[in-house]
């Protein structure tokens, strides 16, 4: 009878490789999330040449949106450091119920209606934000154009039995701080974040929360790999059906 070569545990090794590769990334995404600060910053105005550094897409987006009597607001950084920055361009409708936030970095556009009990309701062109608050009820429809998009949350505003809080011109930047705010502290009480600093203005996740945090954003990748192909041959449908991500 031969030895047994080690080549013969070939497929065995391979599994337990892989194996050991996973549970190496899931330790780190969960170590990422429980370190990476989440900071609540308002945010401040910027030159309008910032808007270069938008994606043609969201340039086209913004047009899109002013041809619908959409108000543009300005532009603004959300206050971090080099790489991280992100620059965002605000526009709200004429009835002051739909906010448009287009970003650079990550990219994205987000139609925003704030409820009178504190929930936002928003529908989003790419995966949405993963929230444990209950302060969002966010669904997305993938690579939307701006004129599906908003016709989708016009149909789900619709459908709400709530009553809507309009925005305002003047207080719309101390709203988007707040719900910042109260975002992270629903979180905190829920067990799910704890503040990183004396003064409350950032915060991460906890162990339990980061595992949340995991899970979801391997469902959200799940749900939009899976959906996307469909979604993009029925494009010019209006019958399309958005995939919902909710979180809380």
């Amino acid at each position: 009878m031969q030895p047994q070569s080690w080549l013969d545990n070939l497929p065995l090794l391979s599994i337990l490789i892989i194996a050991l590769f996973a549970v190496g990334f899931l330790i780190f995404f969960l170590i990422v999330a429980m370190i990476e600060k989440r900071a609540m910053r308002p945010l401040t105005p910027v030159g309008e040449d910032r808007l270069r550094e938008l994606s043609p897409r969201s340039n086209q987006i913004i047009a899109a949106a002013m041809s619908e009597h959409y108000r543009y607001l300005g532009c603004f950084s959300d206050g971090a450091k080099g790489w991280c920055e992100s620059v965002i361009a605000l526009l709200l409708s004429e009835d002051g119920l739909s906010l448009l936030w287009v970003q650079r970095r990550p990219t994205l556009c987000r139609i925003i209606t704030a409820l009178k009990d504190g929930m936002w309701l928003i529908s989003s062109d790419t995966a949405p934000m993963a929230d444990f608050s209950g302060m969002r009820d966010e669904e997305v429809y993938p690579d939307a154009p701006f004129q599906l998009l908003q016709e989708f949350h016009a149909q789900r505003l619709m459908q709400e039995q709530r009553e809507v809080e309009p925005f305002t011109v003047k207080t719309i930047l101390d709203s988007l701080l707040r719900h910042l705010e109260e975002q992270a502290r629903r979180t905190v009480l829920r067990g799910l974040g704890r503040y990183r600093s004396p003064k409350q203005d950032c915060w991460s996740f906890t162990a339990r929360g980061a595992i949340r945090q995991v899970a979801w954003i391997f469902y959200a990748i799940h749900r939009i790999s899976r959906k996307s192909k469909m979604l993009q041959a029925r494009l010019n449908d209006h019958r399309l059906k958005p995939v919902g991500l909710r979180s809380n």
